[in-house]
């Protein structure tokens, strides 16, 4: 049987983004929170910042950097830290 840890964390967070040009687009968002209230980390976090090329109306292409990382003092629950390009497509309707 394997064990598992739940936990519920509160987090408050921020977006912003602005266009380049018509079809090129920045952006940053980020969050944070724990707090240990509860079940809930000792600490959590998340920075991203990339940009967004539209290809049209309904798609986009993404590129960005993320870091995140979450810190809890449970006996089976190990800090963690993960961070790396990410891409992605997307599409708005």
């Amino acid at each position: 049987m394997e064990d598992t840890v739940d936990w519920l964390d509160p987090i408050v967070g921020f977006r912003v983004s602005g266009d380049v040009t018509k079809r090129i687009s920045l952006f940053a968002l980020g969050d944070i929170g724990g707090w240990g209230v509860g079940t809930a980390s000792d600490l959590t976090w998340q920075g991203m910042i990339g940009g967004s090329f539209d290809l049209s109306e309904h798609w986009s292409l993404t590129a960005a950097y993320r870091a995140a990382r979450r810190e809890s003092r449970h006996p089976r629950s190990e800090t963690r830290s993960w961070y790396g390009p990410q891409f992605g497509a997307v599409f708005r309707f």
